[in-house]
């Protein structure tokens, strides 16, 4: 551990014999006082440690011994250099010696509480950009590296480390990854490092301090990252870059609320996720039980569902964006929870009435979804899935590019499964027939774009799906004559 203070004793010892040489006063060591008459008056003193100076008189000169705060390692003698040397200059030496360590305390001092404050201030100032970030609940990987690339930067170390255990329900994204960050070490040589040093230092679940004389010279700081009461990794500082690397309060302290920022992070996502699957499974559910009025038309909502989804793909949209295309279409007809039962499901032919109330099931579906801000983004596949490219759909006739992109996928997704399943009131067209009736309507009902791309699509896995759906109808009892309408 490196002695501050006895590093501005030694200072203010070489201030001094540098102060003795111009103003004629013999400054030496008290250790090593020479070989003369002043060594030998001193050699066998007994010096009073509550006392900075002492007089000693020889022979009719007068010495002086100024022992620095105690610390008689640093002792001076001081005697005259010679018979210039005027009377008083040794007690007055002595005084100056006080006052040049005084004002060195002082200096110190001032300097020590502006580090304080300076690294109070960058460590305040990272806990509140961290905090700040989370407000992104949605990119934990993200935190986590800004969180590390900050910490080299305020707490000037060799490098730090984040090590999640392997536990996916409650850490998502982040579960068995490891987190490295340093301005000169490799990366991978970080990660082998991290948990050689896990291995040695991290076996507690509590907070961990190895100084740089335990560890070969490199301090360490593991702090523990919680969640739920349980350790879930661990975040590993190493070395520090002053001089003699020790490690302060300074880091232990904000390495205990990077910790505890990150773990409020898990905290929050792991919420987060739960109420989002809660209130999306809630969606589906109700999207299911209308699907589920008509025998005919159980599963269209998945199977739309299922085809939003692989025509995003297929026309290269991010996996994110088709995950969307996907919600879009589990609910898109949700706004049939508004339209009565007895047209819902009507076996025969619709009145120009009845159809009237079903074009309505787009706008309701919106106005109820409007509000949910988790789902805003699919308002525009909600309401506008019905709208054609020749402005011949509804509820707006929306034109071509007017339409939003996933409204335009969703409608080859509905038409193309309302085709491809039994109805009351009509059977399945074949596949031929319906991938016919898809090329056909390019350019007039469809994008023709994207109903190219739908052409391409591999539909096993719809096959698969309306296969199942199919089983299950199988296994239910309608009453006689129960019919549905085309989705």
């Amino acid at each position: 551990m490196r002695d501050k203070q006895g590093e501005h004793i030694k200072a203010t010892v070489e201030e001094l014999m540098r102060r003795g040489a111009l103003l004629g006063v013999d400054v030496r060591p008290l250790a090593d006082a020479g070989g003369d008459e002043v060594a030998s008056s001193v050699a066998d003193l007994e010096f009073n440690p509550e006392g900075a100076t002492r007089s000693v008189t020889s022979g009719g000169t007068s010495y002086a011994v100024w022992i620095p705060n105690r610390r008689q390692e640093h002792g001076l003698v001081f005697a005259p250099a010679g018979a210039s040397t005027p009377d008083g200059a040794i007690e007055a030496f002595c005084l100056t010696a006080q006052d040049l360590l005084a004002v060195g305390d002082a200096d110190q001092t001032m300097s020590e509480y502006c580090g304080y404050l300076s690294q109070s201030y960058e460590n305040m100032a990272m806990v509140y950009r961290l905090v700040r970030s989370m407000g992104d609940i949605a990119s934990a990987v993200q935190i986590v590296d800004e969180s590390l690339n900050n910490m080299i930067e305020t707490l000037e170390c060799a490098w730090v480390a984040a090590v999640f255990n392997d536990e996916p329900e409650l850490l998502g994204e982040l579960s068995g990854r490891e987190f490295t960050a340093s301005e000169h070490t490799p990366v991978t040589s970080l990660v082998d490092e991290a948990h050689l040093v896990l291995s040695a230092w991290g076996g507690d679940e509590e907070s961990v301090v190895v100084t740089p004389e335990e560890n070969n010279g490199l301090a360490l700081v593991i702090q523990p990252i919680r969640m739920r009461g349980t350790s879930v990794g661990r975040l590993v500082m190493a070395g520090k870059n002053d001089e003699g690397g020790d490690v302060s309060s300074f880091d232990t302290q904000l390495m205990d609320a990077v910790s505890a920022c990150i773990s409020s992070l898990l905290e929050t996502i792991k919420l987060y996720a739960e109420q989002s699957a809660t209130f999306m499974g809630t969606l589906q559910a109700l999207s299911s039980s209308l699907d589920a009025k008509d025998r005919y038309t159980r599963g269209h909502s998945e199977r739309v569902s299922l085809l939003g989804g692989m025509i995003a793909r297929a026309a290269g949209l991010d996996e994110d964006v088709a995950q969307r295309y996907e919600l879009a279409g589990t609910l898109h007809d949700i706004g049939k929870i508004g339209v009565p039962d007895a047209v819902l499901c009507k076996p025969g032919k619709l009145t120009d009435e009845e159809f009237g109330l079903i074009k309505r099931h787009p706008r309701i579906g919106h106005d109820i979804l409007k509000p949910i801000p988790s789902v805003r983004d699919l308002l525009p596949g909600v309401l506008h899935h019905h709208e054609r490219w020749d402005g011949r759909g509804y509820p707006d006739r929306l034109e071509g590019e007017e339409i939003h992109p996933m409204a335009r996928a969703l409608a080859i997704a509905d038409t193309f499964d309302a085709m491809s399943s039994n109805r009351a009131y009509r059977s399945a067209r074949s596949r031929d027939e319906v991938l016919a009736e898809i090329e056909k309507c390019r350019g007039s009902q469809f994008d023709p774009d994207l109903a190219g791309v739908f052409l391409t699509i591999d539909l096993t896995p719809f096959d698969r799906l309306l296969a199942k759906h199919g089983s299950e109808r199988v296994n239910e009892q309608g009453p006689a004559g129960e019919g549905g309408l085309a989705a």
